[in-house]
Formats: structure tokens, C-alpha cells, sequence
């Protein structure tokens, strides 16, 4: 009997030395314990996770180990359940703060491990005078930056759900992966709903392929842009949809590596300011603009320059008090400081203002916040009786917000003009066309002028009128109307067709019917 133990002994050991050999090369730390909790295996991923060594490991108790920073009350109470017991811990998360590694999560797996007493007795071997055969094998993972990944995620998902605004993400191919459910109301589905469809899905296919045209050129660019554009709310099968007009910022996402693998997108309803714009005619905008003449900043300065007064606007729209700016060079205040070019400039003015003559120029200030507007600056002359020049009075208007408009102005009217598809806009009192773009006007083969002297019966052949006529009237009761393979007369008589698609608009009281015109002449003579 002791030959036979004797023979077996080192094929014993050698499968524990295949076993351990197994354990000691994984990342996840192990420990064998013994009844007792006493440590009689650990592995090196273990030593190397906690700062441990393992001369003051094996041998030792759990709740000893390392300064006792394993004697954790859930934890010992948990194994000491498992051998009477017979549990099995699965993923059990535990939180602690270690002395070496500082606060850690992990998640614990833990079961009996009964072995044969020869087995038990090598390897409790210089731990334990009497060999048991129930052992406890314990499986340590450290979740901790997996449950801070986890906890971001969801503080992410929270903040995105609950944005005012609509947010969607797309991939390379412009195709949906997730939106919030502000977006998914919109389109009257749910947010899981949208993956792997396309604009093309929810949107009229002009809308669609404008939509793409945008993805596909930022994500080629690299850039993030702001877009102001059209957009479609569905509503019902009875309403149908509502044309409304959103501010969109788009942006390419980026892997590690810097390339781009899809868009975000995050926008918001401005159909209201848009409205309000296009209700200003253009009598409103030539008050606005001789209103907008009026100066706002009001100051008082000696004929050397120092500033004697300023008012509560001028104060306020830099942040500063009195002491800041009375009494200093008006040069050396805080409106000017930030340009050396613009103090400058001021000096050069404070000399001919003296000299008599009232001097304007476009300045920049600061304001409370260190944002740069651009204003309307003027220096003017007091003169006394006898004719001299005694005190110089700065006046100043805050222009940047006009200057913003007038770029999007300009920025719109060149997009109007220089559109491929005709656009003609119809006063719905008179029947009359009274605004149209350039694209129109090659289609028709009318000026401009002479387009503003026709209506609808002048550009559709006679018999196409009442199919027309239909479409008109939907259109003019409000409805977004598109028209297909449409008939349309050119000043020579000829033919050509087009989609038209047709909306109701308010400009100044007034309402207009605005017709977008594609040419798909072509598209329809093409052989099938």
C-alpha cells in the first residue's frame, strides 16, 4: 500500500503542477483557502494585483493578509458559509478601500473544492500539520473600471434623455443607430426603433437627400457644422406631417485613431424666430435699420482725451464701475485695451475731433463676459460759442448681431439664387407671381420681370389645368403638397415636366404660395 502511494505521489504532483501552471498564467487573481480561511495557494496574478509577496501570503489567514486589509466582515462571512454550507458565490460584488491599491470593486466567485487526501495533503503541504480534503477556491476580478465605464455610460444615456433637444447618431453610411425620445416622438417610434433605417424612412425625398448630402460632407471634412434648415414632424394619418425649421449641429465621430465612423447630431426648433423674421417686410427693415442708428454707448471726454463720464449701458456691457474708466484716458479704458491696432485708432480720431471733425469708424469692444463685439463708433465735437472745441463726446452702437444677420442674409439669397431646382413665390390675394430665382427663369424662359406679370393658367397646358388647380388648393388651404411628372409650358410654347412640391407661407401678413420646381424632363424621357 505504501509502494502504491509511493508510485502514485509523483503523478499526483505532476497534475497539480500541470493545474497550477494553468492558474498561475491567468489574469484574474486566485486563492485557495483551507476550513479555516487560511491561505494555502495563491497565484501570481494575485501578488501582482494586491502588493503582496508570497513569503507573507501562503500559511496566513485571510483576514490577516497585507495589514488585515482583507478583513472585510461581508466577504469573511460569505466564504465561511460555503463548506458547512456547500454554497456557490457567483459574482459577488464587493467594495473596499486597500491600503496598496487604494478603493477597488470586485466581483467574487467562490465554491468548495473537495479533493482526494493525497491531493489535499500536497498541496496544504507547510500549511497545515492535518490535511482536510474540502478546500475553498476563491476567483478575485477587479470590476472597478468596468463599473466606472458603466456608471459614465448611464450618467451619458441620463444627460442625452433628458436634453430639450432632439439628438441622433448615425454610422458611416448615414444610416440611424440610436436617437433620444425627443427625436423618436418626432417620427412616432420609439427610440430602439430607428436603427438601421435612413432619412430616407421619415423625411420627403428632397429633405432626404439634402440630409445625406449634409452627413456625407461633414463626415468627409472632418468639421462640425451649424445648419439651419427644413424639417418634418409627423403627426397623424389624418394631419399628416408639419413643416417646421431646426438650427442642426453636426459632427463626425471619431475612433482612437482619428477616423471619422459616423455623425452625431443634435438640433432644436427655431421655426418660431424664423417665422418672426420672415414676417418683416421690407418697409419693417428700413425702420429696423434707421432705429438701429440710434447709439446706445454715451460718454463725455476732455479735449486730451480723458474720459469724464460714461453711461450705465456702456458700463454694464463691459462689466465694469466708474473707477475702472473715469478719469483715465479713454484709450486706456477697458473697452479698448484689448487691440492695440483699435486704441490706435482712437488716438488718431481724439485728433481730428479736436481739430473739429466728427469721426466715425467700425471698433471692437469687450464685453462682461471677454466676447468681441463689433460697434458702430462715433467721436464728436462740443464747441462753445466762440468755436472751440471744449469737450469730445463717444457714441457707440452694438452692430453684431447685425452684421451676423446680414451675412446669413447674404449667405440665404445666395443659396435662393443660386439653387438648382425653380422657385417661384404667388401672392394667394392676386393669383400673381411676385418673386422668383434664377433657375426658374432659364426653366420658363421668362425674366424676372416677366414672370412677376404671370400666374398659375400662364405656365400649364390648358388641359392640365384642373389636375393642377387640385394641387394649388391643397396647398393654398396650408398643406405641403409634392407633385409629380407636372406639365409645364415655356414662353415658347414648349413643354418640359417637373416635381413640384408646394407650401403655404406668411410673409408681412401676407400669404403666398412657394413652389420648388425640379426639372425631371429628362429622368421621364429616359427609356425604361
Amino acid at each position: 500500500m505504501r509502494d502504491k502511494k509511493q508510485r502514485d505521489e509523483p503523478k499526483i504532483e505532476a497534475l497539480l503542477e500541470y493545474a497550477n501552471s494553468i492558474i498561475a498564467t491567468s489574469r484574474e487573481p486566485f486563492l485557495v483557502l483551507d476550513k479555516g480561511l487560511r491561505i494555502v495557494y495563491a497565484n501570481q496574478a494575485f501578488y501582482t494585483a494586491f502588493k503582496v509577496a508570497e513569503k507573507n501570503t501562503i500559511g496566513r489567514l485571510l483576514s490577516d493578509l497585507g495589514n488585515r486589509q482583507w478583513d472585510i466582515p461581508e466577504l469573511l462571512l460569505l466564504l465561511e458559509g460555503i463548506l458547512p454550507k456547500k454554497k456557490i458565490v457567483k459574482n459577488y460584488e464587493v467594495r473596499h478601500k486597500f491600503e496598496q491599491i487604494g478603493e477597488r470593486i470586485m466581483a467574487l466567485n467562490a465554491r468548495q473544492l473537495r479533493l482526494p487526501k493525497q491531493v489535499a495533503a500536497i498541496i496544504t503541504a507547510g500549511v497545515r500539520k492535518e490535511a482536510g480534503e474540502d478546500l475553498i477556491l476563491l476567483s478575485i476580478e477587479d470590476i472597478t473600471e468596468h463599473k466606472r465605464v458603466q456608471a459614465e455610460e448611464q450618467r451619458y444615456r441620463t444627460l442625452v434623455e433628458n436634453l430639450p433637444q432632439k439628438v441622433f447618431l448615425k454610422d458611416r453610411n448615414s444610416v440611424y443607430i440610436s436617437c433620444n425620445e425627443n427625436y423618436a416622438k418626432d417620427l412616432k417610434i420609439k427610440p430602439v426603433e430607428i436603427a438601421g433605417k435612413t432619412d430616407y424612412d421619415f423625411f420627403p425625398t428632397y429633405l432626404a437627400e439634402k440630409y445625406r448630402a449634409d452627413d456625407m460632407r461633414i463626415m468627409k471634412s472632418g468639421k462640425t457644422e451649424s445648419i439651419e434648415e427644413e424639417y418634418m414632424v409627423m403627426k397623424d394619418f389624418l394631419r399628416g406631417s408639419q413643416k417646421m425649421y431646426i438650427n442642426t449641429v453636426k459632427a463626425p465621430v471619431l475612433d482612437k485613431a482619428g477616423n471619422v465612423t459616423g455623425l452625431f447630431g443634435l438640433f432644436w426648433d427655431i421655426t418660431g424666430r424664423k417665422k418672426a423674421e420672415e414676417a418683416l417686410n421690407i418697409s419693417e427693415r428700413k425702420i429696423r435699420a434707421i432705429f438701429d442708428q440710434t447709439f446706445q454707448f454715451i460718454g463725455m471726454m476732455t479735449v486730451d482725451g480723458t474720459l469724464i463720464e460714461a453711461n450705465r449701458t456702456a458700463m454694464q456691457f463691459a462689466g465694469i464701475s466708474e473707477s475702472d474708466c473715469l478719469g483715465k484716458p479713454f484709450w486706456d479704458t477697458p473697452w479698448w485695451t484689448h487691440s492695440e491696432e483699435m486704441q490706435d485708432k482712437l488716438r488718431d480720431a481724439v485728433k481730428r475731433a479736436v481739430d473739429g471733425e466728427t469721426v466715425f469708424f467700425e471698433a471692437t469692444h469687450l464685453d462682461a463676459n471677454k466676447v468681441i463685439h463689433y460697434i458702430d463708433f462715433s467721436l464728436k465735437p462740443i464747441k462753445n460759442q466762440d468755436g472751440n472745441v471744449i469737450f469730445l463726446i463717444p457714441e457707440g452702437r452694438d452692430i453684431t448681431e447685425r452684421k451676423k444677420n446680414e451675412e446669413e442674409l447674404k449667405k440665404y439669397r445666395t443659396l435662393f439664387e443660386c439653387a438648382r431646382d425653380g422657385i417661384i413665390l404667388m401672392d394667394l390675394d392676386t393669383g400673381k407671381f411676385t418673386m422668383c430665382n434664377k433657375a426658374i427663369c432659364d426653366m420658363l424662359q421668362y425674366t424676372n420681370e416677366e414672370i412677376k406679370h404671370l400666374s398659375v393658367n400662364d405656365i400649364h397646358p390648358e388641359k392640365d389645368l384642373p389636375q393642377v388647380m387640385e394641387a394649388f388648393e391643397k396647398s393654398a388651404r396650408g398643406e405641403s403638397y409634392l407633385s409629380e411628372n407636372v406639365p409645364i409650358r415655356r414662353k415658347n410654347g414648349s413643354i418640359f415636366y417637373a416635381d413640384i412640391a408646394a407650401s403655404r407661407i406668411a410673409l408681412s401678413d401676407k400669404k403666398y404660395l412657394m413652389g420648388s420646381f425640379r426639372d425631371i424632363t429628362d429622368r421621364k424621357n429616359r427609356p425604361v
